[in-house]
This record gives structure tokens, sequence and C-alpha cells, in this order.
């Protein structure tokens, strides 16, 4: 018995148009960051799918599937199969498991943007496995012209990903745009375009440019480990940003160090331990000096051993957040708690902010940060924030927001 043909999945080219209009009407769909379909947040931590989510997500994409199978037109399920895909296989880490979900994906979707996400896929994943050929098919299938931004962004990331392994920087620059701004990109796909470029430019001898590139993009709050996962995911054989990136991280760490050691009142410090402590000393050591010296003026001693104490803890406290951002490990974190210090700076409350933190190849712990927080901090609760989280000081997170 014969298998059934099968589906044909390629993406029917749009019509030819003004491409500089093209883009203008792509960058009017951008800024709309990827969220989950109604009630499905639940099943992810970031953009991966916690171990003991894991079944349950395989099973809710079996029954999208197998209802998109009975009814092709349920559009809304054809989206929740779209996420639950990229979902899990942002997740898994078997090559032929991931290729047999989107396959499975790809075959059921009607919609010419969702069977592009997927041909993307396909195409990327051929290329990083060194199948160019393969990678080359995939993508002959796709629409590179979309009106749709998440399709286009997909043609653009997957035919630069191929250039890339086949050494045509130029031509990586040409599909990516010289800059962030050139070319509309969906923020979801952001990370991998910013390293291919970045990378583009340092294979040109243009190490400045590479390193300009990442430094703009990894300072934004979170972005820095979205490009470390990005470069972690490729083919050593791609040494993707081998000069730069190194240069790009020290700098991008060293502005989160420096930001979260002054909202954690690091620089009060010095002047908590300058002024409350150190003043009260000078004064009484010219007291000691003159004839104007009476012995209740001792009493001035406690000025420093309580500012001058405050002040240190405050300092070192300031010195731990450095190295946590400098050294630390990139991961993500759920606020569970926000609660007053009872101490103002500038007529700001300080907020402590306990969090629980999940960084891979670690079991998930509490630890807590301080940020001056205006509002109480409230409706922070319950969110997921990138973190930067060092062994050495489990208690201790960095926010990298």
């Amino acid at each position: 018995m014969n298998a059934p043909p099968r589906p044909d999945t390629r993406v029917p080219p749009s019509p030819s148009a003004d491409e500089l209009g093209r883009r203008t009407r792509l960058r009017a769909q951008d800024g709309q960051p990827l969220v989950p379909p109604p009630g499905y947040g639940q099943l992810v931590s970031g953009s991966t799918v916690p171990a003991h989510k894991l079944a349950e997500a395989r099973m809710l994409w079996t029954a999208t599937r197998t209802q998109l199978v009975a009814t092709p037109a349920d559009f809304a399920a054809a989206e929740r199969l779209v996420w639950l895909t990229l979902m899990l296989r942002n997740t898994l880490t078997e090559q032929r498991a991931i290729r047999a979900l989107v396959e499975g994906a790809l075959e059921v979707l009607m919609l010419p943007r969702h069977r592009q996400l997927m041909l993307g896929f396909l195409s990327r994943d051929a290329v990083k496995e060194g199948d160019l050929s393969s990678g080359r098919d995939w993508l002959g299938r796709c629409d590179p012209a979309s009106e749709d931004l998440s399709a286009d962004s997909t043609y653009r990331i997957s035919y630069g990903l191929l250039e890339t392994a086949q050494g045509d920087y130029t031509k990586v620059l040409e599909i990516l745009g010289a800059s962030e701004e050139e070319v509309p990109i969906h923020d979801s796909m952001d990370p991998i375009a910013v390293v291919l470029r970045a990378n583009a430019w340092e294979r040109l001898g243009r190490v400045d440019s590479a390193k300009a590139e990442l430094t703009k993009f990894m300072g934004r709050g979170g972005q820095a480990s979205a490009v470390e996962a990005v470069i972690g995911s490729m083919p050593p054989t791609f040494h993707l940003c081998a000069q730069s990136i190194g240069v790009a991280r020290a700098e991008v760490r060293q502005a989160v160090g420096k930001r979260a050691a002054s909202q954690a009142g690091g620089a009060m410090g010095w002047l908590v331990a300058l002024l409350g402590g150190g003043l009260p000393l000078v004064v009484l050591v010219s007291m000691l000096a003159s004839e104007e010296f009476e012995w209740p003026a001792l009493f001035m001693l406690l000025f420093p051993l309580i500012f001058g104490s405050m002040g240190m803890r405050m300092i070192r406290s300031a010195k731990r957040t450095k190295e946590i951002a400098r050294e630390g490990l990139h991961g993500r974190g759920r606020i569970v708690a926000v609660r007053p210090t009872g101490t103002r700076i500038n007529d700001v409350p300080l907020m402590k902010i306990d969090v629980q933190v999940t960084v891979n190849g670690h079991p998930p712990v509490m630890a807590s940060t301080k940020r001056l927080i205006g509002d109480g901090g409230g409706h922070l609760v319950g969110g997921e924030v990138p973190v930067i989280w060092h062994p050495k000081y489990p208690a201790e997170v960095v926010l990298d927001a």
C-alpha cells in the first residue's frame, strides 16, 4: 500500500512591489513582541518549556495538530500550533525530534505566514547541521517578498544564515541591512539578525562596527542573554563574532553592574560613610586639638560607629553587585515579592525584590536585590525578568532590566 502523497507546503510568491514601500509597510508592523495564546503563558519560562511541563506541552501540540487535520480552517488552533512548535523547538535538543515536530506542523498549516515560519526553521536547522543543499531547498519554498513582517524576517534570517555558512558576508549585509535601522526585523528574531550582521562586519574587517552593533543591542534589558543564546546555539565551526563578542560583553556587563549598584544605593554608601561617619570624627579631632573640648562631646563617636558601619555595608553590597554583573550567569527570574527596606534615597523608597531564579545547569533558587522604586512595585509581582546570578553569592541577583 502506497503512502499518501505529502502535501505541497510551498508558499506562493507575493506579487512584485516597490521594495521601499514594502519595507515601510513592514516597519509599521514592528515592535510587536511574540505573546502566547490566551491561557498558554503558564506553560513556559521565558521562551522554553520547563521540564515538568514538557509532557503537557507535547500533549497539547498533538491535540492541536489533530484538531487542524479535522478542521484546517481553524485559524485560532493554527496560531496555537505555531506557538507550541516554537516553544518546543526552543526546548528540545535532539535534532530528529525537532525536525519531526516542525515538519508535522508544516503539513497541517494553511496560512502562508505560518508555513514560512516552519520552512525557515527547517532551512536554518539544515544549515546548522552542514546540509546547505537542503537549507537552500527549504528556503526556495519560501516567499522572498512577503508583506507579513514575521514571514519576511524568517526569510531574511534563514537566507542570512545560509550566506554566513557559505562565507558571503557582503550578501549577509545586503539581506539584513548594514545596521539595525535599515531593514525591519520581527522582535523575536532581532537577536539572531544582530549576531549575523555583527559577524559579517567582523569578517569584513570592521571589528569596530561589529562591537558597536553588539554593544548597542545587548545594552537593552535582557538582550545580552538572547545574543549569548544565539551564539551558543550555532555550530562552533561558524566562529560567530569571535573577536567582538568578548569586548561587547565586558562593556555591557560593566554598565549593568554600575547601574545596578547605583540603584541599590552604592553611591550613597560613600556619602553615608564619609559624611555620617568621617565628618563627626573630623569635628571631634578639631575639638580635642583646641581648648573647647568637653567630655560629653565623646558621644559623637556613635556617629562613625553607626553611619560608618552602614556606609561600608552599602559599599560592600555595591561591590558584590558589580562582581555578579561582571562574572555571573544569565537566567530568568520570577518576582515573588517587593518589600520596603525602610531606606529612602532622594525621597524614593529603596525596595527589596525577592526573585525565584532559574539558570541552566542549576536548581531554582530564591535570591533578592534592591532597587529604588517610587510606586511601591506591587505591579512587578508575578512578572518575569532577565537576571544575572552568581553561584558565589546564591542569595543575591542582579536584574538585567
